[in-house]
C-alpha cells in the first residue's frame, strides 16, 4: 500500500513535470518564432526607408547638379562636379543594396542578408564620413564669413585680388570692351574703354590678363565666371558694376559673389548634414537588426531540430 502511493505520486508529479516542460518548450517556440517574425519585419521596414533615402539622395544630387549647372560645367573644379556624381552613385547602389535587403529578409536568406550586412557596414562608413566632412565645413565656414574684407584666408584674398586687378582692367585704359549698350548705360556702368564692334567680352579675353601673374589666376577665373553665371552677381568682397569674367554685356550686376558663393555653401551643407545624419542612423539601424536576424534565424531552427531529434531518441 505504502509502495502504491509513493507510485502514485511520483507518477503524477513526473506527468505534471512532463506537462510544464512541454508547455514551456511550446511557450519558447513561439517566442522564437514571433521574436523572429517581429525581426524580420523591423529589418523589412528600415531597408524600404533606405531605399527610400536613397532614391532622396539621387534626387537631390541631380537637383544641385543640374540646378549649378555652371558650376558643375566648370573644368577646373572637378571636386564640385565629382562630389555630386558620387553622391548620386552613393544613392543609386544605396537603392540595389536596400534592394538585396529586402529580398534577403523576405526569403529568410542567410546569405543575401551576410552581403547585404557587408554593404550596409561599408555605406555606414561613408556615411558617417560625410557627416563628419559636412560637419568640418559647418564649423569653419563662419571663418570665412566673419573675414568681410577678405584679408585673413588666403583663398578668398586671391579671389579678391584677382577681381580687383581684372576689374580695373577690363572696360578701362588697359583692355578695350565691347561693350552693346548706349553711352548713358556705359556712364552709369563705368564703362570707359569700349566699342561696340570689337574688344574683350570678359577680362580673359584681354592681353593684359595673362601679365597678372596672380596665383592660380586661371582656375580661380574659371571659378569667378561660373560664381558669376550662377548667381548673378561679380566682386569679391565688394561689388562690380559690371560683370568682369562671364559677359560685361549681361546686365548690372548687385550682388558680392563672396556673400552668395558662402551662402550656397552653407544651405547646402545644412541639406547634407542632415540628409547624411538620417542615413546614417537608418543603416546603423538597419545593420544592428539584420545581424541579429540572422543570428537568431540559426538559433530558432538549432532548437526545434535539437528538439526533434531528443523526442526521436525518447522515444
Amino acid at each position: 500500500m505504502y509502495k502504491y502511493i509513493l507510485n502514485l505520486i511520483k507518477n503524477i508529479i513526473n506527468k505534471y513535470l512532463k506537462q510544464q516542460q512541454q508547455n514551456i518548450k511550446n511557450y519558447l517556440q513561439t517566442n522564437i518564432k514571433m521574436s523572429f517574425k517581429f525581426l524580420q519585419r523591423l529589418v523589412e521596414i528600415t531597408t524600404f526607408i533606405i531605399l527610400l533615402l536613397g532614391i532622396f539622395w539621387i534626387v537631390f544630387s541631380a537637383i544641385l547638379f543640374s540646378k549649378d549647372k555652371d558650376v558643375t560645367d566648370t573644368s577646373k573644379y572637378d571636386i564640385y562636379r565629382g562630389a555630386l556624381a558620387l553622391g548620386i552613385a552613393f544613392g543609386i547602389l544605396l537603392v540595389i543594396w536596400a534592394i538585396i535587403g529586402l529580398i534577403g529578409a523576405c526569403k529568410k536568406n542567410n546569405c543575401l542578408l551576410g552581403t547585404f550586412n557587408f554593404g550596409i557596414f561599408i555605406f555606414l562608413l561613408v556615411s558617417i564620413a560625410i557627416l563628419v566632412l559636412s560637419i568640418i565645413v559647418a564649423a569653419n565656414l563662419p571663418d570665412y564669413k566673419d573675414d568681410k574684407n577678405c584679408t585673413q584666408k588666403s583663398l578668398l584674398i586671391d579671389l579678391k585680388n584677382l577681381n580687383n586687378q581684372s576689374y580695373q582692367a577690363l572696360c578701362q585704359n588697359s583692355c578695350q570692351c565691347n561693350f552693346k549698350g548706349s553711352s548713358i548705360q556705359a556712364l552709369q556702368q563705368g564703362i570707359i574703354n569700349y566699342s561696340g564692334t570689337q574688344g574683350a567680352q570678359k577680362v580673359q579675353d584681354c592681353q593684359v590678363f595673362s601679365s597678372f601673374g596672380l596665383s592660380n589666376q586661371n582656375s580661380n577665373s574659371d571659378l569667378l565666371k561660373a560664381i558669376e553665371d550662377t548667381f548673378d552677381c561679380s566682386g569679391f568682397c565688394s561689388i562690380n558694376t559690371y560683370y568682369v569674367f562671364s559677359n560685361v554685356n549681361n546686365g548690372f550686376p548687385n550682388k558680392d559673389c563672396k556673400v552668395e558663393l558662402l551662402n550656397f555653401i552653407d544651405d547646402n551643407n545644412k541639406r547634407v548634414i542632415i540628409a547624411a545624419a538620417v542615413i546614417t542612423f537608418f543603416l546603423f539601424l538597419t545593420f544592428i537588426l539584420s545581424i541579429c536576424l540572422c543570428v537568431k534565424k540559426p538559433k530558432g531552427e538549432n532548437f526545434y531540430e535539437r528538439n526533434q531529434v531528443g523526442q526521436y531518441n525518447n522515444k
